[in-house]
């Protein structure tokens, strides 16, 4: 994973969106490892509880990646490609317990 930090210990995985320079804004890269690091979890028998949090003192998430957006070529594929609401609304599906 180039854009997460996992750490499971006891129970507890804490799952960091690690992209502190862009106040970790959501690209189509981190959203694709979310979906696939979720899905993992939600698998894993061991994890009782996931902590979703954010690197850097400034942001948690400061939303979808405007200047992935801008680069995206039309309309359409630029709405499919960040979504990260359906994400988030997904976390509240899981089996574990999660705290944002």
């Amino acid at each position: 994973m180039n854009n997460l930090l996992l750490e499971v210990e006891n129970g507890i995985a804490l799952l960091t969106i690690n992209r502190p320079k862009s106040l970790n804004a959501l690209n189509s890269e981190t959203l694709a490892e979310l979906n696939t690091c979720l899905a993992e979890l939600e698998n894993n028998e061991e994890v009782k509880v996931v902590i979703l949090t954010g690197s850097g003192e400034k942001s948690f998430v400061a939303g979808a990646d405007i200047s992935e957006m801008v680069n995206a070529p039309g309309h359409h594929r630029r709405c499919e490609r960040l979504r990260p609401g359906r994400r988030m609304r997904d976390l509240h599906g899981l089996r574990h317990p999660c705290g944002l």
